[in-house]
């Protein structure tokens, strides 16, 4: 099975329910209040910045900034994201890294 094909059939079920989640949960939960500013961090290009409150490596940000800008070349470029947009952009990446 090609990629695209395999892309396809995880975007038909992970988007849905990313969805979902978003309208249920539209607010940072949990811990996301710590991990949204870093992730808005590294999404202006400030990779010296670190939140001494988030015990994880900055893995998930790498990876998740990596993504978007595969998909939305000038998304870094404008360097002005929400909170709404970068919550979501996170929870669709764990969503999709979990699948």
């Amino acid at each position: 099975m090609g990629r695209v094909a395999v892309a396809a059939i995880v975007s038909s079920w992970v988007v849905p329910i990313s969805l979902l989640v978003n309208a249920i949960v539209p607010d940072p939960y949990m811990d996301e209040i710590f991990h949204i500013p870093q992730a808005q961090q590294y999404c202006r290009g400030n990779f010296g910045s670190w939140d001494p409150m988030i015990t994880t490596p900055p893995g998930l940000y790498c990876l998740s900034l990596a993504h978007v800008a595969s998909l939305f070349p000038g998304f870094y470029s404008a360097q002005a994201a929400s909170s709404f947009l970068i919550c979501a952009l996170l929870q669709f990446f764990d969503q999709l890294m979990v699948s």
